[in-house]
């Protein structure tokens, strides 16, 4: 089983700030913390929105073998679920796998628990 995906919702300003108090060594980071930050819930939710989450059940129950393969198993446009999983990918929420001139979807969060920095 995969390791929880921790995401944290912090404001841009204050995540600046415990960036640069772990960096000039006044702040520890908590290994625990979440490695993902973003900065809102409204970012977060359009990042896991209903057809997002649905998407990665789909991969991880169905190991599509291509962006395409998995567009049509979602009745999405390839071109929109490519840019939707990029972004997924720069939050590590999914990998993708490059296999020839293909590319393969690949869930690396199986759980996500979200934090929240008040």
């Amino acid at each position: 089983m995969m390791e929880p995906l921790k995401i944290g919702i912090m404001s841009s300003e204050d995540y600046r700030a415990m960036t640069l108090d772990v960096v000039a060594g006044k702040r520890k980071m908590d290994p625990d913390a979440p490695k993902v930050w973003v900065a809102s819930m409204k970012v977060l939710g359009g990042l896991l929105d209903d057809k997002n989450l649905r998407l990665l059940k789909l991969i991880r129950e169905r190991h599509p073998d291509s962006i395409a393969a998995l567009a049509k198993m979602a009745g999405r446009e390839p071109n929109n679920v490519s840019r939707t999983l990029k972004n997924m990918a720069r939050y590590g929420i999914v990998g993708l796998e490059k296999h020839n001139r293909m590319v393969r979807p690949v869930a690396k969060a199986s759980d996500i628990q979200v934090q929240i920095a008040v």
